[in-house]
């Protein structure tokens, strides 16, 4: 086992959808790393947290939103960013209390899935919304879907 690599930084994201519509939020411009790129709300995993109780914190924190963090949707494990490396999960969420405001985000919409295809978002989250986009689609033509996972 090669262990010079350092751990993948655990990130988490919201999938949260209200009448068809899927709340996105835009990136400070300040922000180091994909400034101004749309990404399902969410952030890090803390080293003493899971991912839901990281989902949960990140939502009050740059939403001011209570949340139930339901089942996971989709995963992206072993994401390479160039300087770092991103496992990264999206999780159905639904609000429980509070009204988004965009407290640590510059900007939230509440968008179609396939508004979302039209949207810049970070490398990582764009299997997120190719499944999303897969998902409703399936959903349309009274399939079943599950979640998906991509590992490269």
């Amino acid at each position: 086992m090669d262990t010079s690599r350092p751990a993948p930084l655990r990130v988490v994201g919201a999938l949260i959808e209200d009448g068809g519509r899927y709340m996105v939020c835009r990136r400070p411009a300040s922000s180091n790393s994909w400034p101004g790129a749309w990404e399902f709300p969410g952030g890090k995993v803390e080293a003493d947290e899971d991912d839901r109780a990281a989902l949960a914190r990140e939502l009050d924190e740059a939403l001011g939103i209570k949340v139930d963090v339901g089942a996971l949707l989709h995963e992206v494990l072993g994401h390479n960013e160039g300087h770092r490396v991103l496992d990264f999960r999206v999780y159905r969420c639904a609000i429980l209390g509070g009204v988004p405001r965009p407290l640590g985000v510059d900007e939230i919409r509440w968008v179609s899935a396939d508004g979302l295809a039209r949207m810049h978002f970070p490398t990582a989250d764009r299997p997120a919304v190719r499944a999303l986009l897969a998902l409703s689609l399936r959903s349309a033509a009274g399939t079943a879907a599950d979640p998906g996972r991509i590992t490269p």
